[in-house]
């Protein structure tokens, strides 16, 4: 192709798309939200090629499959989820119900924090220190939504595996597993109140000390993560 036409020397590729972007910018409009999403890939991308990521850990059947977004109905305690070949499932203790929504917080941040303590066993001094981490604000309201989340985590038996069809015969492989083997969370009646007695784990004995603290320093929390 000639690089001269009837009005002189033809614009290059650049040229053109530059044009064209700067004429789009005045049509086209982002949302707020997908500008946030923009700048989070781009940040991103950047810490990646700097190697400054913060890299978070979870459990293989979680990030394959997923837990359910809503709230399942109180009379159901079985959920599926399919992926390809892959295959979740979740019962709910009869109390607490199935983990749903943002309760997938729980085993990504106790998983995170096994990894880097290289240790199964994940301890909160103070329930202040628990919602910082979780990225909560402080309160009573926060902390009884986190360990309701504890709660339907806890409570939940997971199956997870794999079916295949062959020529011949379908070939089903499962694995059963609980994401916590143990915790224990304690909060004194008067946790949100200006003073109280609160509850303290021992890590030398392994019992309940009461002490007298501020609101949110009284309710401490030890959970022991089982990694799948």
């Amino acid at each position: 192709m000639s690089a001269w036409s009837t009005f002189g020397i033809a614009p290059s590729d650049h040229e053109i798309f530059d044009r064209l972007a700067s004429q789009l910018q005045h049509t086209v409009r982002i949302s707020k939200q997908t500008r946030r999403k923009i700048d989070g890939i781009e940040l991103i991308q950047l810490k990646r090629d700097q190697g400054q990521q913060n890299l978070c850990f979870s459990s293989r059947p979680f990030v394959l499959c997923g837990l359910p977004v809503r709230r399942l109905p109180a009379n159901q305690l079985l959920y599926e989820r399919r992926n390809g070949q892959f295959v979740l499932q979740i019962t709910g203790h009869p109390h607490y119900g199935v983990p749903f929504g943002q309760d997938r917080i729980v085993p990504i941040f106790l998983a995170t924090m096994a990894v880097r303590q290289k240790s199964q066993t994940v301890r909160f001094l103070t329930a202040a220190e628990m919602l910082e981490t979780f990225g909560m604000s402080k309160g009573g309201k926060e902390y009884r939504r986190l360990v309701a989340a504890f709660e339907r985590i806890f409570g939940a038996t997971m199956f997870f595996g794999t079916e295949n069809l062959s020529a011949t015969a379908k070939v089903v492989q499962r694995s059963r597993f609980n994401f916590l083997r143990e915790a224990h969370i304690c909060a004194s009646a008067g946790s949100e109140q200006s003073s109280g007695s609160g509850c303290e784990r021992s890590a030398s004995s392994g019992r309940n000390v009461l002490h007298e603290s501020p609101p949110m320093a009284a309710i401490s929390s030890s959970v022991t993560a089982h990694l799948f």
